[in-house]
């Protein structure tokens, strides 16, 4: 864990590559990290995907990272979703298999909104609906 590095010097990194050759081995180093660390269960698996997200950008292979995403989306904290949901836009298409999977995450929270609305819809009277509205406009 000690070789992860951040995004930005990644970037950093491969803009100072004086040639291809050099910047196929920082990414090819950086992704053999990426791999390490996703066997491990680490804090920085967003800043992970992150990183995973800008070397596909770059043309290369990331589909070792897909499972992640997939890990990211069903976590229980707002900002790895939002990297989650970022990331499978961009490194999935439409032929990977594992867009069942976010089908099924996307569904249930889907689900849950709509409990949500219906809870507050039946439960919650207009007029207090109208007076938080109102007061919202004035603030």
């Amino acid at each position: 864990m000690a070789n992860s590095i951040r995004l930005r010097e990644l970037i950093r990194l491969i803009r100072n590559a004086k040639t291809q050759e050099e910047e196929r081995g920082i990414i090819a180093k950086e992704c053999a990290a990426i791999r390490n660390s996703l066997k491990e269960k680490n804090p920085y698996r967003a800043r992970n995907v992150a990183k995973l997200m800008y070397i596909h950008m770059m043309g290369y292979d990331t589909t070792f990272g897909q499972m992640e995403c997939i890990n990211l989306i069903v976590s229980s904290k707002y900002p790895e979703k939002r990297i989650g949901y970022l990331a499978v836009m961009i490194l999935l298409d439409e032929k990977q298999e594992v867009l069942t999977l976010v089908q099924h995450s996307l569904a249930k929270f889907l689900f849950i909104l709509f409990c949500i609305f219906l809870f507050a819809h039946f439960f919650i009277p207009p007029s207090e609906i109208w007076k938080i509205k109102i007061n919202s406009y004035n603030h």
